[in-house]
């Protein structure tokens, strides 16, 4: 018989709170709401709340990471992954091209992205999740042997190397997101 996993309640909670700050955040980015020109109490607080969206990301990263540090890597898992987004992704595209207006104007890259998602980044958090899969088998040996200095050191020279591109110029931000110029 299958022993069945005990869940951690308190982890459940805090995924479950991540969730909602990236639903709020999409909602927030994405929704028709209007901002006045001026500052308002209404404008200032969909902005912080919308802000949480980022760190629901950053906590639901780290939950799953605490939970895949303990697994083996597993290409298996990287086409599972590949096969579901692609569920989503292609009756999604036959759905724009049948109902709405602008499937009748769909490029090839359209369709190349709707069948490659994670390859042609369509949804960034599941290109970024494969990286972090695919790099698993290098940080994990290195994460269960060093010391809390060399881990402190590890994420201070990984904050840097992904924050100097925006000192130097190299990211822009476009439409609330940023992009490698």
């Amino acid at each position: 018989m299958k022993q069945e996993k005990k869940r951690n309640i308190n982890i459940e909670l805090l995924r479950i709170l991540s969730m909602l700050l990236i639903v709020y955040h999409h909602y927030s980015v994405h929704s028709s709401w209007v901002f006045p020109n001026s500052f308002s109490k209404r404008t200032a607080l969909i902005n912080i709340i919308g802000n949480f969206g980022k760190i629901g990301v950053i906590i639901f990263v780290l939950i799953t990471g605490y939970f895949y540090s303990k697994q083996r890597f597993s290409v298996k898992k990287i086409f599972q992954l590949s096969t579901i987004a692609r569920w989503y992704t292609i009756p999604a595209l036959v759905i724009s091209f049948l109902f709405i207006e602008k499937g009748l104007h769909m490029s090839l890259q359209d369709i190349v992205k709707a069948i490659f998602p994670i390859s042609f980044s369509e949804y960034w958090f599941l290109t970024s999740f494969v990286v972090i899969l695919i790099l698993q088998p290098i940080l994990q040996p290195f994460l269960v042997s060093a010391n809390r200095i060399q881990k402190l050191k590890m994420t201070g020279l990984v904050i840097l190397l992904c924050h100097i591109p925006s000192f130097i110029g190299l990211v822009s931000q476009t439409d609330n997101y940023f992009s490698l110029v």
